[in-house]
């Protein structure tokens, strides 16, 4: 029922002009084609300028009972059959209510100065005397009953004359998050347009090709299902791990954690930001490469699923390297390649290697979680090193190296991130007579790029699968058949804005944390499980920076992997659910609606 519009902080029309405050009988007069604003107590709504769609004698039916102009609400009643009629009674009505207020956030209970209880059956809806009162008591004037009328959406509406007119909230983008934001066409019921205006995240990309004729399957498939796009985010130009004072085309995202001038990780930087920031979101998705949603999950503070490789389709998505979460997970992922009958778990490994990067504190707490975890599910918490494993039984193709060694430097992702570019180098240069200007980080990787050959970027590949094949053959086996992999995503400490980068990118070299999902195929979930405390140059006071680690399962384990991740933190008194703004855990902070169901 929610219908919700994205305003970009410098965008013009939706929301610029003159707005007026929309009484329960003022009157409305249509401006714009998207309409005009309309302040309903503190919020803004933009009101369209035309009749919703359906038969105008359906409407009629409804709308000529009405004296007045002014905001409605339409409410959806069951039938009780088909010769009975159905009663309308206080308890229905209350708690009818209290879900609009708890999962729809454009509903306002000024709304409610004329109620429309549309019934399913062949009969009209009855209200009882306590629950016409109670409505009355709420700042109904106008209540109507009525049934037969199809396809009318339940939510708030705007009456005006013989008319109901669909009413759309403006949110402002206050982080800088999106690219480009969803306006309501001029006729609602029209099929989703793709959201064509950027891609990339770069300017000359956008000037060499023309706009997309259609959306990714991906996508479409999330709007077969219903759900509301409202905004295209931003994410690091081409896909590489750009710090938002690398940003040269666009201006980063704002990470609404701690002082608010820290890094949002990256590539899909603005996916997170925009989850952290805004109550309004559920869901925001992103690409992950080699942690291009885990980190960004870490600085931003949000719960983060990469998915097992192929659950969802690439069609449409730029492969610049080809290699609420469970509820929204069952219907986007494809259930062909889940399992439906996972087994259980069977142990946790604790992945020594990769957390001697981390902050010793930090490290403690991700065991004693660890520890918890393992208890929880009843297995066992084992530290593996991986370079230990493949020193004692390394596959033949080692000769004699360690792990380190055999696969410490592999070139194939800057080699295909370099080469899947070339058409788009070639289409600018020929379009503009000039090559196209790229920002200082993806010119330095392109450099380096250059000088690796392809058979360099092969022998990468077959280096990876041999480390893919020796991982399931020796490390995933006996007791560890199914086990759940614990990893360290970043130390997490100051990362302002504002600063050049000095640290490594990655932290670790060869197939690194980040990176062991991507290589295994596996799903991957970022979880929080803490804050870290540091002293801000920003603000001069303490701040809180959330903490979080990486929980990788076996492929097709996806939501067993979030199922089982719930349980235990539940079980922990840790939350399931985070809250927007500053801090994931603070009781003032608004409410983030994407829990793990």
């Amino acid at each position: 029922m929610a219908k919700l519009i994205c305003r970009l902080p410098w965008s013009k029309g939706v929301g610029d002009s003159e707005h007026s405050d929309v009484g329960k009988g003022d009157e409305f007069t249509a401006g714009s084609e998207y309409g005009r604003t309309s302040k309903v107590g503190a919020a803004l709504y933009v009101v369209a300028p035309f009749q919703c769609r359906l038969p105008a004698s359906s409407i009629d039916k409804i709308t000529r009972k009405f004296t007045r102009y002014g905001l409605a609400t339409v409410f959806s009643v069951p039938s009780a059959g088909k010769d009975a009629r159905t009663t309308v009674r206080l308890s229905w009505i209350q708690k009818a209510l209290k879900d609009y207020e708890t999962v729809d956030d454009v509903f306002d209970q000024a709304f409610l100065a004329t109620v429309v209880f549309n019934g399913g059956g062949k009969w009209k809806p009855r209200i009882t005397p306590e629950a016409k009162q109670y409505l009355t008591k709420l700042g109904a004037r106008d209540i109507v009953l009525y049934s037969g009328v199809a396809d009318l959406p339940p939510g708030p509406y705007y009456m005006t004359g013989h008319q109901m007119r669909d009413v759309w909230k403006l949110e402002d983008d206050i982080y800088g998050t999106c690219m480009v934001t969803v306006a309501p066409k001029s006729n609602l019921f029209e099929p989703f347009q793709p959201l064509s205006w950027i891609d990339s995240s770069h300017y000359a990309y956008y000037d060499t090709y023309d706009a997309c004729t259609k959306n990714a399957p991906c996508i479409q498939k999330l709007v077969d299902k219903g759900a509301i796009i409202v905004s295209k985010t931003k994410m690091n130009s081409f896909a590489n791990w750009e710090e938002p004072i690398e940003y040269v085309d666009y201006q980063a995202p704002w990470n609404p954690r701690g002082d608010q001038y820290q890094s949002m990780g990256g590539s899909s930087s603005g996916s997170a930001a925009a989850v952290a920031a805004y109550d309004w979101l559920d869901i925001t998705i992103g690409t992950d490469t080699w942690g291009s949603v885990t980190r960004p999950a870490l600085w931003c503070g949000c719960f983060g699923l990469r998915p097992t490789l192929g659950a969802v389709s690439g069609e449409g998505i730029k492969p610049f390297c080809k290699s609420r979460c469970i509820e929204f997970a069952t219907q986007w992922l494809d259930v062909g390649k889940m399992e439906t009958e996972p087994k259980p778990f069977t142990s946790i490994i604790w992945a020594t290697d990769f957390w001697n990067i981390m902050d010793a504190r930090q490290v403690k707490t991700a065991r004693e979680f660890a520890g918890k975890m393992g208890s929880i599910l009843g297995v066992d918490f084992v530290d593996v090193s991986f370079e230990a494993t493949w020193a004692a039984s390394p596959p033949p193709e080692a000769r004699g190296l360690s792990l380190p060694e055999f696969i410490k430097h592999q070139p194939l992702k800057c080699y295909d991130a370099y080469h899947s570019c070339e058409d788009f180098r070639a289409r600018y240069r020929k379009k503009f007579g000039r090559t196209p200007y790229v920002s200082p980080r993806i010119q330095g990787m392109w450099e380096f790029a250059k000088e690796i050959t392809r058979e360099e970027r092969d022998l990468g590949f077959r280096k990876m699968d041999v480390y893919r094949k020796w991982f399931k053959n020796t490390i995933l086996t006996g007791k560890h058949s199914n086990t759940l992999v614990m990893m360290p995503l970043e130390s997490m400490g100051p990362r302002y804005r504002d600063e050049v980068p000095t640290f490594r990118r990655p932290p670790q070299d060869g197939i690194n944390a980040l990176g062991l999902a991507s290589v295994m195929k596996s799903p991957v979930l970022a979880v929080p499980i803490d804050e870290i405390s540091y002293n801000s140059r920003v603000s001069s006071r303490e701040e809180k920076l959330p903490f979080m680690i990486a929980i990788m399962a076996r492929q097709g384990y996806d939501l067993a992997l979030m199922d089982e991740t719930r349980k235990v933190l539940e079980k922990t008194g840790k939350p399931t659910v985070l809250r927007t703004g500053r801090r994931m855990y603070t009781e003032w902070a608004c409410l983030w609606k994407s829990e793990i169901r």
